[in-house]
Order: C-alpha cells, then sequence, then structure tokens
C-alpha cells in the first residue's frame, strides 16, 4: 500500500439521521483528547466547517446538507499532517490513522448510514480543498438520486481508497462510474 498523507471519510448518513452538534464535538474531543494530550485547538472556518489542530496535525470536519430529496447527508472528515515536513514521519501516519478510524467508528456507532467512502491524498490538504471535495460529493450523489452504494462499494476501506489528483484535489469518480 502506497502511503497517505492526508485520509479522508465521508460517512454517508441515512434520511432520517440526525447530527447534533453538540454530539459532533462530544465525539471530537473523546478522540482528540487522547490522541494531543489535551492540547488542541478548535476552530470554526464557518457554519459548517470545524478545524482542530494540535502538533503536526490538522482535522477537518465538514457536515454536509440532504444531497437528494428524501436522501440522507454527508459527514466529511480528513485528517492530515499540517506541513510537508510532516509526512514522512511514520509515528503520525500511524496516528493519522489510528485517528480517523477511530472518529469514523464513533460517528457511525450512533446513526444509520449506507456507509463510509474514503479517499486518500499524498500532501497536506487544505480545509477549501476538503469543502470542494465534499460538496462535489454532495452534487455526485444527488445526480445518482441520492443512492451511494457505487462510492461505497469501490472505497469501502482506507487501502482500497482512490488517490486524489495533486493537480486537482476534488472528487473523482472510478473507471465505469457516471462523472
Amino acid at each position: 500500500m502506497q502511503e497517505s498523507a492526508t485520509i479522508i471519510a465521508h460517512i454517508l448518513f441515512r434520511h432520517g439521521a440526525f447530527m447534533n452538534i453538540s454530539s459532533v464535538l462530544r465525539t471530537l474531543d473523546t478522540c482528540l483528547e487522547p490522541a494531543s494530550k489535551g492540547a488542541y485547538a478548535l476552530e470554526w472556518d464557518s457554519e459548517d466547517v470545524m478545524v482542530a489542530q494540535f502538533a503536526q496535525t490538522r482535522v477537518i470536519i465538514v457536515a454536509g446538507h440532504q444531497y437528494a430529496p428524501a436522501a440522507g447527508f454527508a459527514l466529511t472528515i480528513a485528517v492530515s499532517p499540517r506541513d510537508l515536513d510532516a509526512i514522512a514521519n511514520p509515528v503520525l501516519s500511524s496516528l493519522h490513522r489510528v485517528l480517523i478510524e477511530g472518529l469514523v467508528q464513533d460517528f457511525t456507532g450512533t446513526q444509520a448510514t449506507d456507509g463510509v467512502f474514503w479517499q486518500r491524498a499524498r500532501a497536506p490538504i487544505t480545509t477549501e480543498a476538503v469543502e470542494i471535495i465534499a460538496d462535489a460529493l454532495a452534487e455526485k450523489l444527488a445526480q445518482l438520486g441520492g443512492t451511494p452504494r457505487p462510492f461505497v462499494a469501490d472505497a469501502h476501506s482506507i487501502d482500497t481508497a482512490q488517490f486524489l489528483s495533486p493537480s486537482s484535489p476534488t472528487f473523482q469518480t472510478r473507471p465505469g462510474q457516471p462523472d
């Protein structure tokens, strides 16, 4: 497996699922507290975007909107190094994987989901890029009538997830899937 600097998880919640912001903050705190030894900073980039940072780690959460009538919504989580210097650190890479897996497990344990769609990048990612990717995913799901199954089937784990193109860090479909 090629190493990932950034790991992105799109949790696809079913219609009727409810995301309470205080629940999101509790889940985030539960995972970040031990990983950061209590030294993380949380900021709101907008009403739908939270960014937590500690040491050489950045966690970006984008709360998506309902992607089609009578459909669910996606919660996008990206765990990334803060800068290029941190990419070569295997301990940090391992921490990022454990951190995102813990966040996904905590978020999916309380709500009905259609699965998790994973993406990877070989470089750190910006908050703006994660927002663009989340918006593009919602648009693709809307085009498919809110059916997330093709996405989840092809990228159901971190190890099978497609790498984002460095020249265009936006949502990409696999060959044979609708663009």
